[in-house]
Order: structure tokens, then C-alpha cells, then sequence
């Protein structure tokens, strides 16, 4: 069964990010690719039953932060 989560999940997540080149253009989904480690965390709440560490929730803040800050950047060079 803990086979069949990490490999069925793994293949979802290549399925989605597949798709997303297709829709969004492979610079924009690239934007996404740093959101797997934080989905990998967050998803083990639920189904593992673990409570991230500080070092995680830490991670999952500096990942976001970056994200919006290089949100922001390709905005403004997309706008020129």
C-alpha cells in the first residue's frame, strides 16, 4: 500500500505538471515545480499522520516567499 502512494503519487503530480506546460507555457509551470516538496509535507499530515518540523515549516515559508517574489519579477518583465 505505502508503494502504491508514492509511485500513484508521483505519476499524478508528473500528470499535472505535464498538463500545466501544455496550458500555462513551460516557463510559467517551471514557477510551480518548488510547490512539490511543500505538497509532499503537507500531504504527509493527512495520510502519514506526521507533523512537519520547524526546519520544514521554515522551508515551506522561504519556498513561498520565493515564489511570489519570482512571480513578481516575471510580471514586471512580461509587461515590458
Amino acid at each position: 500500500m505505502p508503494a502504491a502512494l508514492i509511485y500513484g503519487g508521483q505519476f499524478v503530480a508528473l500528470a499535472l505538471y505535464a498538463w500545466a506546460i501544455r496550458v500555462l507555457g513551460a516557463s510559467a509551470a517551471a514557477l510551480f515545480m518548488p510547490l512539490v516538496p511543500i505538497f509532499g509535507v503537507l500531504l504527509a499530515i493527512p495520510v502519514l499522520g506526521e507533523i512537519p518540523t520547524t526546519i520544514q515549516r521554515v522551508g515551506i515559508v522561504a519556498v513561498s516567499v520565493g515564489m511570489v517574489l519570482a512571480a513578481g519579477v516575471s510580471r514586471r518583465s512580461g509587461a515590458r
